[in-house]
């Protein structure tokens, strides 16, 4: 997506950067795999992981992984920029390494783990040859940043127990569930609110597309507050759904800005 704010076409680089990108998301999330099959396996959400019921022998998840690294950096570094591949990188360190062993050590990891979220873009938008420190990106980095807490918050709200029974530190064990809902629905509001920036500061200049977005964040922002202050209700897997789905009509709206002039 970024790579086309600052290169709006659609040619074989911008999708050997993307795949570029795809498969360092691949090696991550594998190697998070070998590095958690302690963890996935006491938990009901995750035990039936290849390497956890050992469909998939351990020395092969390891030269897969390698595989899909070597391939990311090398898209990136060759049609992307060599700021491009060394993100690339930092953002695969910062999950499987800070991240992951924040996991065991705090339930409030996922804040510092959030900026792997927020880099991609960043990734994207310097591939085309865009400013790494361009205010533009970097309040779209902002934003996908300040999404991805709710996003595990709202996980934790409905697999709080298993990641208890596995042993991992989370907010279960500090707020009660309606706690955690309405602090949940403070990084929702931070983040839907937050993406009205880029009208503000007029990045979606279409006017059609303006009123869209504006009325998708109005409704969201009603649909959040209601279970957070309901002694009742719960966040359920449509509002998860919901907070994704957003994220892509973000996407596609900055994408269709650029289309339609």
């Amino acid at each position: 997506m970024a790579y086309f704010l600052v290169e709006p076409s659609l040619t074989k680089t911008i999708l050997f950067v993307s795949l570029g990108v795809f498969f360092l998301g691949i090696a991550s999330s594998a190697l998070n795999q070998i590095q958690e099959r302690d963890v996935d396996a006491q938990m009901d959400r995750t035990k039936n992981r290849p390497l956890v019921k050992r469909t998939i022998p351990l020395t092969s998840a390891f030269l897969f992984t390698i595989f899909s690294f070597i391939s990311g950096i090398i898209l990136l570094w060759i049609y992307g920029s060599t700021i491009a591949m060394v993100l690339g990188v930092l953002t695969m360190l910062w999950y499987n390494g800070l991240y992951t062993w924040l996991k065991r050590k705090t339930a409030f990891a996922v804040i510092p783990g959030s900026i792997t979220g927020a880099i991609p873009p960043i990734i994207g938008w310097t591939a085309a040859g865009g400013y790494i420190f361009d205010f533009k990106i970097l309040l779209i980095a902002f934003i996908f940043f300040i999404g991805q807490v709710p996003h595990f918050w709202l996980l934790i709200d409905k697999y709080g127990d298993q990641y208890k029974k596995a042993g991992l530190p989370n907010l279960t064990d500090i707020f009660s569930s309606n706690q955690i809902k309405r602090l949940s629905f403070i990084w929702l509001a931070s983040s839907l609110i937050s993406a009205l920036l880029l009208l503000y500061f007029n990045m979606i200049y279409n006017q059609y597309l303006k009123g869209f977005f504006l009325g998708i964040v109005t409704l969201l922002l009603i649909i959040y507050i209601i279970p957070a202050f309901s002694k009742t209700k719960k966040y359920t897997r449509k509002h998860f759904i919901l907070l994704n789905a957003f994220y892509l009509i973000l996407l596609l709206t900055l994408i269709l800005n650029e289309i339609i002039l």
